[in-house]
């Protein structure tokens, strides 16, 4: 593990470390006791959002303002007619958008590309696979045999790497991975 989180850290992806957080976190949050959760994920969401204000009120560095111009370009382009709307400005495209840049966030990437057509059954993926480990691990609690239990666990992880993923994607541009599209 050691090994592995170095390998992480050497590449200095702030995306991927915030993922490593969120994935932590998760699987934080489904140890403990289910009582707790809405309180806790109510406390972490605000104290998400004061972290935000907090980061507001820094110095953007010149990669961060130059993701905030292309996804401003991306939305502009999105909007500019019906069928960009609907079908996007097509795959592979976005280099219309920004040159040879990338637009480091797999939302604004996804929904310019293929339009909410597409972007409707991308995120549909995300939330059916979250809904799915959600039910599973409702399914199985209590566990009543090791098949339940691991079931249960699979489910927690599965949700908490589906949250580094996501988390991931606003800063990288991972849309169309193999096991997404």
């Amino acid at each position: 593990a050691a090994l592995l989180l170095y390998g992480m850290l050497s590449t200095h992806s702030r995306g991927g470390v915030i993922a490593l957080a969120a994935t932590g976190a998760v699987m934080l949050f489904l140890a403990l006791p289910v009582r707790w959760m809405p309180w806790l994920l109510a406390l972490a969401l605000a104290g998400f959002l004061v972290g935000c204000w907090f980061q507001l009120a820094g110095v953007m560095d010149q990669s961060a303002r130059d993701r905030v111009i292309f996804w401003g370009q991306a939305n502009r382009v999105f909007k500019s007619s019906l069928t960009n709307i609907l079908f996007g400005i097509g795959y592979g495209m976005f280099w219309q958008v920004a040159g040879e840049r990338v637009a480091h966030n797999a939302f604004v990437s996804c929904y310019t590309e293929i339009g909410l057509v597409g972007y409707w059954c991308w995120f549909g993926l995300l939330q059916l696979g979250l809904l799915g480990c959600w039910r599973a691990r409702l399914a199985c609690s209590p566990p009543q045999n090791l098949e339940q239990l691991y079931m249960r666990r699979m489910a927690g992880l599965s949700m908490a790497a589906l949250a580094g993923f996501s988390t991931s994607a606003y800063f990288l541009s991972r849309t169309f991975v193999f096991p997404m599209f």
